[in-house]
């Protein structure tokens, strides 16, 4: 036999050795990782099935959609709804406690604080209700729609109007304290920390003063804020 043709010979027994091995060591492979299935699957827990869901505790009918998260407090969950109302129910129950009409939708979330609920509507209105009984304390006028949760510090609401004014109310009276014009377009919800108040706008972010309204300082962004600080 030739030298060229020991070679090939050579050459075609390592190959086919390699081949078994690499064979062999991807059977044991497979072989492994189907024992290792088969043992989670019958040692592991099954996956539920989805008609296996939680079952619903109550439900509330609306007029509408609600939009917003509700809110709870002392009990009974607070929400707001496409049917111009913001309704008061108890979180155990279910049961209607009652409800407020407002002359617009209201998307905005409502806000609990003292022992009452403030809350805006697209009727250009901010209201404040007893939150055991809905009954009106005051309500304030905007020159546009509320379509955003107010916030409150203290003795100040704060709710932010589609006109591109925040508008800073007494809750004990409804009055105006002060307003505030943001740099463009519509804000956001706000946040209140300490006596800085935070608002996303059309232009960024803008810190301003609670006690006076004055501006503290704004960042500038590439593209609109439009979900609420945090």
């Amino acid at each position: 036999m030739s030298r060229t043709s020991k070679l090939f010979v050579l050459l075609h027994l390592a190959s086919f050795t390699l081949v078994v091995c690499v064979g062999a060591a991807q059977a044991q492979e497979a072989s492994a990782h189907a024992a290792g299935t088969a043992q989670l699957s019958a040692g592991g827990v099954a996956p539920k099935d989805a008609s296996a869901a939680v079952a619903v505790k109550w439900q509330l009918k609306t007029g509408g959609s609600v939009y917003a998260p509700p809110v709870i407090a002392d009990g009974v969950v607070y929400f707001s709804s496409y049917d111009y109302n913001v309704y008061a129910a108890d979180a155990a129950t279910g049961q209607e406690r009652w409800r407020v009409k407002t002359g617009g939708r209201v998307i905005g979330a409502p806000v609990v604080a003292g022992g009452v609920v403030y809350f805006g509507s697209q009727d250009n209105k901010l209201y404040a209700v007893d939150a055991a009984t809905g009954q009106s304390k005051w309500k304030f006028k905007t020159q546009y729609a509320v379509s955003v949760a107010p916030a409150v510090a203290g003795d100040t609401v704060i709710v932010p109007s589609t006109d591109g004014l925040l508008y800073a109310v007494d809750t004990a009276t409804g009055k105006q304290k002060w307003t505030f014009a943001i740099e463009r377009g519509t804000p956001t919800a706000p946040l209140v920390a300490g006596n800085t108040l935070y608002v996303g706008t059309a232009a960024g972010l803008q810190a301003v003063d609670v006690a006076g309204g004055q501006k503290k300082w704004a960042l500038k962004t590439v593209g609109a804020v439009v979900g609420a600080p945090v």
